[in-house]
């Protein structure tokens, strides 16, 4: 039997979006200040990604977007971080790592790193790959 508490495997939601906020708080080429346009939807190449708000958030700084959780904002700056640094974030989380309790048949999640990652997938990794 599988206890999918600690041995499932499954996208963790909108906590990603708290990470990916530190890690682009930390970074240099990041300004908390510029605002990002939020249709309800981001295309990426021949692909549409929803936000859970399909009427669109409008305009919205950092603060902002975690505020109303707008998925679009994230999708679009998740494109300023360097993968190496956003992995270290989520690392630091204790993401991709047992828990350190003693916990039979606990399963580790995956934070994809450059290797994993295909070129079109690094754009949407700040709200759905981690897991």
């Amino acid at each position: 039997m599988i206890n999918r508490y600690i041995q499932g495997k499954y996208i963790p939601g909108s906590i990603v979006k708290m990470i990916t906020q530190i890690s682009l708080l930390k970074s240099q080429h990041f300004n908390k200040e510029v605002k990002q346009y939020c249709p309800g939807f981001y295309q990426y190449g021949d692909r549409i990604f929803g936000c859970w708000y399909t009427e669109g958030h409008g305009e919205l700084n950092v603060t902002e977007a975690m505020a109303v959780s707008c998925d679009v904002y994230f999708y679009k700056t998740v494109k300023k971080l360097n993968l190496k640094d956003l992995n270290e974030t989520f690392n630091d989380f204790g993401f991709g790592q047992k828990t350190k309790i003693d916990i039979p048949n606990e399963s580790v999640g995956l934070v994809p790193d450059s290797d994993y990652m295909r070129k079109d997938t690094v754009n949407t990794v700040g709200v759905r790959v981690f897991y």
